[in-house]
């Protein structure tokens, strides 16, 4: 038997792990399709195959995995070569860009600034990805197969030992950089739209500009993207 719970905070874990065992406790099966839609699944047979999917740029935000890297000997370590391979890059650690005091509103949001920066972003996911990874290996949980959305590839090439982590660091350091210094006459823009791609293409047919399909989440949401005007008409539209 396996049990696995989706929880935003420790609060939302506690009550799921309640809700879990009074239903394991009666063995009641209504309660189990009840728990399915607040994020708690059971499930029986042979274990299968891990996959591990790691995020791309957008997932960051101030402080994160702080608590953990407190905690964690391996979370702390792989901060720490981090910020060695890091400070040449941006004149001090990496870890001052992403850690500041809980507390104090105005470092919080100088660092919300710092962390839309690409050249400091996409480092900063990388190595919270691969922290995240190697803590899950130091207790026994290994993937069989790996996969990355966007920047999110170098975190699953760390993982799968096909990268170092410095070479990566170094890389989507100079790639953040690149994207950064980039200086065109339109930046662009880029939208999430919650709709079927077929049903987006329609849209964008009719829409003068440049504005196409430039990623697909998945059925039922995708990324247009293209001149500015051109998006904002489209999500107007």
């Amino acid at each position: 038997m396996r049990l696995a719970i989706d929880y935003a905070d420790a609060d939302d874990l506690s009550q799921a792990i309640e809700g879990a065992l009074k239903a394991l406790d009666t063995g009641e099966t209504g309660r189990w399709r009840a728990l399915r839609n607040k994020g708690v699944y059971i499930g029986q047979g042979s274990t299968g195959k891990i996959a591990f999917l790691f995020t791309g740029q957008g997932s960051q935000y101030v402080n994160m995995l702080r608590e953990l890297r407190d905690a964690d000997e391996v979370v702390r370590r792989t901060f720490d070569e981090a910020d060695e391979v890091m400070a040449p890059l941006l004149d001090g650690p990496l870890t001052d860009r992403i850690f500041v005091d809980p507390d104090d509103e105005a470092a919080i949001a100088d660092a919300e600034q710092g962390l839309k920066q690409t050249a400091i972003t996409q480092p900063a996911v990388l190595t919270v990805d691969t922290a995240l990874a190697r803590l899950l290996g130091a207790y026994g949980i290994e993937p069989d197969m790996v996969m990355g959305h966007s920047l999110g590839e170098y975190g699953a090439l760390v993982a799968a030992g096909a990268l170092p982590f410095g070479d990566a660091l170094t890389a989507v350091a100079a790639r953040g950089r690149a994207m950064t210094d980039l200086s065109v006459g339109d930046n662009g823009r880029m939208a999430a739209v919650f709709a079927p791609p077929s049903d987006v293409e329609v849209v964008l047919d009719r829409v003068d500009g440049y504005v196409v399909v430039a990623n697909l989440n998945s059925t039922k949401e995708c990324v247009i993207g293209g001149a500015t005007e051109a998006v904002v008409k489209a999500v107007e539209a």
